[in-house]
């Protein structure tokens, strides 16, 4: 029983699996446990589907975290703060003699996470359960994605 809860929808996501990479669900206070448990089971690969079928196997769930998200929609410039965990901003690569913008992307015909990825660099600090991840200037790829699992 990871957070008091009688029935805790974590445990039951991870039950059997082998130990691997930690990971922290961060969700808005609002976010119920049976909504929660949902989420569990989609992204531990549960429910099968791309790309939570493969990924969903990779990571072990290291804990929960609510609290108020936001998230900054703009394309490559977008970022996300999470209260009292951390945050990520990104934006594009810089031309190091002019410092403007450059533009970069990846198409993949075939990608089963994303299939064009707009490139630039990003910084990303989070610390939550026991678990921190700091990186500055970092790789950074802006994607639109379609995970419903519909032919």
């Amino acid at each position: 029983m990871r957070n008091g809860l009688a029935h805790d929808p974590i445990e039951e996501a991870i039950e059997g699996r082998p130990e691997a990479v930690g990971v922290v669900f961060v969700v808005p206070p609002a976010v119920s446990d049976d909504q929660l448990g949902c989420l569990a089971q989609i992204f531990t690969g549960q429910l099968g589907g791309l790309p939570w079928s493969i990924l969903g196997t990779t990571f072990e769930i290291a804990g929960v975290v609510r609290t108020e998200v936001e998230i900054d929609d703009d394309g490559i410039n977008s970022g996300f703060r999470a209260e009292g965990v951390g945050e990520a901003t990104g934006g594009s690569m810089k031309n190091p003699v002019t410092g403007e913008d450059h533009h970069a992307a990846i198409v993949l015909e075939t990608g089963f996470i994303w299939t064009r990825g707009d490139c630039g660099q990003g910084s990303f600090h989070v610390e939550a359960e026991g678990l921190t991840l700091d990186f500055t200037d970092s790789n950074w790829i802006y994607y639109d994605f379609d995970w419903t699992n519909q032919a």
